[in-house]
């Protein structure tokens, strides 16, 4: 308020003290409210004025005035939090022996508070005393607040900070748990803190017998016996913000080739909540496709990977600056999880964004371990190209495709002639070689292809080779773009309804095979469409990746 609220200057000796705080706190009442109702402690500074004016020393009765006076400002005071910082202890082994967990908090507050009095000097500051606080949620206890004393100002608002050890015992995890759940998932919430503690206060006039490097947080006349309870609106995450980026597959050394890879990639989380979250060091989780259930709540998929974050991992309000997450593939051999694990790959290698969920297991940090374990976050995962899709459509190119070039092995004459003879049959057995490309960081041994071949709008042929011996395994380094040294069989359907588009075909095909050799003018590619399910082992899994391509060339 603009208007002064410094009453005549009055001594520390307490019935001074009271008739100052009472006239203070109702002038300023009256100014915060409009109304009068707080003038009712006035008979209050009456009692208090007579043991000032007869010389009265401290005394049971004043230090009862001092208490009451203290109990109605309390009662008034408003607490805004605006962050609370989570910190691990500075020792933790004999508390874990003991079956407790603990946590430093910093509570960044804004205190609004009715002033304890004042004068020509200034008002009379006041502590909050250090307490042992209990807190609760949604009526249940989940530990208790070992604060240190905190500064309250001299009325009005403050930002300030309290400061204290939240301790858990083994009783009070499940609610624990619980809070820590709506601290990850949701919204707006409450707790309550409620203690009995002391007021302490300073003056100029008393000075502070403790001396200067206490007068900041040591009253110089304390009033014992106060209640304190708040009721603090915090904001939940609302299950964070996740956004990952930048996946890279690596090797590593292995039995066999692509037995093991390396995934790393970013993390950039946004937490909107009244929490920030340090030293929480590695955290370990489970990466999970999405439920097949989707109306359960915070159900799961298969795991497909386990990870874990790098030393010294925080999570602070608004948007962090990228993490680095790195683990494995970890996937059973057995078609109900391998499917899933093939999703993944067909959305990442088609450019479309897949859902994923991340499972906390553990932190190397054992109290955040019974705060975070089994806390699932949904993150997204974006593609590696943007045009390339999953499906049995006609589709472009993309930065994600593995088969470049299809190479056939076309006697143009004999296969015309073929055509143009009907006691020939309706397949032609012709062979193929594939350029291949490994879109990714870490060594791709194929071990099964399917290719069909469609042009105009009929189906062609097929290499049919679902599963190849180890003796047929194409393998393809990292990044690699390589052209397969043996010759695929391709059975070519020739029954009449292909004659016209396979004549087409081969006359494009012929054209541009003339050019190639000098003999002829500059001619259109031969572009076919493919539709391709291929069996790969990647990282020591299995995953099938489907997708169709479109304008796909195809050379003599």
């Amino acid at each position: 308020s603009p208007v002064p609220l410094v009453a005549p200057r009055q001594s520390l000796a307490p019935g001074g003290l009271a008739a100052a705080m009472i006239s203070a706190a109702a002038r300023y009442d009256v100014l915060r409210t409009g109304k009068q109702a707080r003038l009712m402690l006035l008979p209050l500074a009456v009692f208090a004025a007579v043991f000032t004016f007869i010389g009265a020393r401290p005394s049971g009765i004043t230090l009862e005035v001092g208490t009451m006076f203290a109990q109605e400002v309390v009662d008034m005071l408003e607490m805004n939090v605006h962050t609370i910082t989570l910190m691990e202890p500075e020792s933790e082994w004999g508390l874990l022996a003991a079956g407790l967990k603990e946590y430093k908090l910093l509570i960044d507050v804004t205190v609004d508070m009715l002033p304890f009095g004042g004068g020509k000097f200034g008002l009379v500051l006041a502590t909050l005393g250090g307490a042992e606080m209990e807190m609760e949620f949604r009526g249940k206890r989940f530990g208790s607040l070992s604060t240190e004393p905190c500064q309250l100002g001299g009325g009005g608002k403050l930002r300030t900070q309290l400061t204290g050890t939240l301790q858990v015992s083994p009783w009070e995890e499940e609610a624990f748990r619980e809070i820590a759940n709506e601290v990850v998932h949701g919204d707006d919430f409450s707790v309550e803190l409620w203690s009995v503690l002391s007021i302490q206060l300073r003056g100029d006039e008393n000075g502070c017998p403790l001396g200067a490097g206490y007068c900041s947080t040591v009253g110089s006349f304390t009033i014992p016996n106060v209640k304190f309870a708040q009721s603090l609106t915090l904001r939940g995450a609302g299950g964070f913000g996740v956004t990952l980026s930048n996946m890279e597959l690596t090797d590593l050394p292995a039995r066999q080739l692509a037995g093991a890879t390396l995934i790393s990639i970013d993390a950039v989380i946004e937490n909107n909540s009244s929490f920030q979250l340090l030293n929480l060091d590695e955290m370990h989780l489970d990466i999970h496709t999405e439920s097949p259930f989707p109306n359960v709540t915070y159900a799961i998929g298969h795991r497909i990977a386990k990870v874990n974050t790098e030393h010294g991992f925080s999570i602070l309000t608004g948007v962090n600056p990228p993490v680095s997450i790195s683990g494995q593939l970890h996937v059973p051999d057995r078609e109900q999880d391998l499917l899933p694990l093939s999703k993944v790959f067909n959305s990442f290698l088609s450019g479309r964004p897949t859902p994923l969920l991340a499972k906390v297991t553990h932190s190397s940090q054992p109290f955040f371990t019974v705060a975070a374990e089994g806390k699932v976050v949904s993150c997204l995962l974006p593609g590696i190209g943007d045009n390339l899709r999953v499906g049995f459509a006609n589709e472009t190119t993309g930065l994600g495709r593995i088969i470049e070039v299809v190479h056939i092995d076309f006697n143009i004459p004999v296969a015309l002639a073929t055509l143009a003879n009907p006691l020939s049959g309706l397949n032609l057995n012709q062979f193929v070689q594939l350029e291949l490309k490994n879109p990714v960081g870490a060594t791709v041994k194929v071990t099964g292809l399917t290719v069909e071949l469609h042009y105009d709008g009929v189906d062609l042929g097929a290499v049919d080779l679902p599963s190849l011996t180890e003796e047929q395994y194409i393998v393809l380094p990292p990044h690699a773009h390589i052209r397969t040294s043996v010759w695929l069989p391709v059975n070519v359907d020739m029954s009449p309804r292909n004659v016209l588009p396979l004549t087409k075909l081969l006359h494009t095909m012929a054209r541009e095979e003339a050019y190639s050799k000098g003999l002829g003018p500059q001619a259109p590619p031969a572009l076919v469409t493919i539709e391709a399910t291929i069996k790969v082992m990647v990282g020591g899994v299995s995953p099938i990746i489907e997708y169709s391509q479109g304008d796909m060339p195809v050379i003599i």
